[in-house]
């Protein structure tokens, strides 16, 4: 995360934020800035770390909103559930039947949101499922998922 933030404040970019290794960067840019910066990203971080990079964005102040949306309502606390919010790299059809689960009955698709999917992961004999490759079975579209404690601790960055 030090060399993530090191390419972006290189790069110019004001406010730069990461936290732990979750892959987040929370950076500034101004509206005109925003078109063709997702392939911008991209560019840059195959030019500095040497591979490709598929970048996802999302306006900070939608972090805020997809918590206060919360589709696993006042669930306890419990060791044997996470909590995942995947961000997909387009829009996925009405075809999706909700509640969905995945073979292993591990991973439960509760929500989605236009390009956001909140899914539950039930631990099972001792492991938990990481939603990233049946979502993106599912749906046609590549994803990157974030634990919902990540996204708590983001917003109060």
């Amino acid at each position: 995360m030090e060399e993530l933030n090191r390419i972006f404040c290189k790069t110019g970019f004001n406010g730069v934020k990461t936290l732990i290794q979750s892959g987040n960067v929370i950076f500034n840019v101004t509206a005109d800035e925003v078109n063709g910066l997702k392939q911008r990203l991209e560019d840059i971080l195959l030019q500095e770390l040497g591979f490709n990079v598929e970048v996802f964005l999302l306006p900070f102040t939608d972090i805020p909103k997809m918590l206060d949306a919360n589709p696993f309502g006042d669930r306890p606390k419990d060791k044997k559930i996470k909590y995942y919010v995947s961000l997909l790299s387009g829009q996925p059809g009405k075809g999706l039947k909700l509640p969905m689960f995945s073979e292993k009955k591990d991973l439960e698709l509760v929500r989605i949101d236009r390009n956001i999917i909140y899914v539950i992961s039930h631990q099972i004999n001792g492991s938990f499922g990481f939603p990233n490759n049946f979502i993106e079975k599912m749906t046609g579209f590549s994803a990157t998922t974030r634990n919902w404690n990540t996204l708590e601790k983001l917003v109060k960055m």
